[in-house]
């Protein structure tokens, strides 16, 4: 009986070794958890922040969102006019017209609602992309 007693108390005591290195295994892993929730909590509160800024600074600019929308809202080719227009832009460009291309491209923009677009702030703004764009392309071409 002594010798199952000894025998039992060497398993108890193995098994209570066991089970706080189990314990502190769990422990750690639970640290390492919320450290990372604590760095996606943060990660989120910048975000929420950030995008409070941008929806503020969305808010006092949306008077030239809302000119630029009313201003595209006219633009389109869903008009008789505006598909005319593609009509003889494509037929003076296959007859070898090019004289007149412009011309009819004038009336295109205007058949399509693209001068109300282009002279928008948002038309400006693209307009001055395009222009920068065009410029850094042949820029790269002559370098190369």
């Amino acid at each position: 009986m002594t010798a199952s007693s000894g025998t039992l108390a060497a398993r108890l005591v193995a098994d209570t070794a066991n089970f706080r290195a189990e314990m502190t295994n769990a422990a750690n892993i639970s640290e390492r958890e919320l450290k990372r929730a604590a760095g996606a909590a943060r990660f989120v509160n910048d975000y929420l922040k950030e995008t409070a800024k941008l929806t503020k600074v969305a808010g006092e600019s949306s008077a030239g969102i809302q000119e630029s929308a009313k201003a595209m809202e006219g633009f389109g080719f869903h008009t008789a006019g505006a598909k005319r227009g593609l009509l003889v832009l494509a037929h003076e460009l296959s007859q070898g017209n090019y004289s007149r291309f412009g011309g009819s491209l004038l009336v295109l923009g205007e058949r399509t609602g693209a001068a109300a677009l282009l002279f928008s702030g948002m038309g400006l703004a693209a307009l001055g992309a395009t222009a920068v764009l065009g410029g850094f392309a042949a820029a790269a071409f002559k370098g190369a």
